[in-house]
């Protein structure tokens, strides 16, 4: 299972170099991008269902990618989709890191 998590934050953490960038330079939504991410996400919460502990890196990880996607959003205009986009990550990000918050 160890080996399954490490392989999920490697991909995370791709991901999050995938997204960032454009999100930062060119306000750029990848949205393809942040499907993968929800996708990896919902595997690690499986992955860590019950346990007790996360990884101080993987936690790290949510935690940047959470609060700068929020902070490049409110650079750009409000629209239903950039809002449902932030509440979706949220759900997904808080629910990988508490088994008790919305959990399935």
């Amino acid at each position: 299972m160890s080996d399954q998590l490490e392989l999920l934050e490697d991909l995370i953490g791709k991901t999050i170099i995938k997204i960032l960038p454009p999100l930062r330079a060119k306000k750029e939504i990848l949205f393809d991008e942040f499907m993968e991410m929800f996708v990896y996400l919902e595997n690690v919460k499986e992955l860590l269902n019950g346990q007790n502990i996360i990884s101080r890196s993987l936690s790290y990880k949510l935690f940047l990618f959470y609060f700068e996607v929020n902070k490049q959003f409110s650079y750009i205009q409000d629209s239903n989709q950039i809002k449902e986009l932030q509440q979706r990550l949220f759900i997904a990000i808080v629910s990988t890191l508490n088994d008790n918050y919305l959990t399935n």
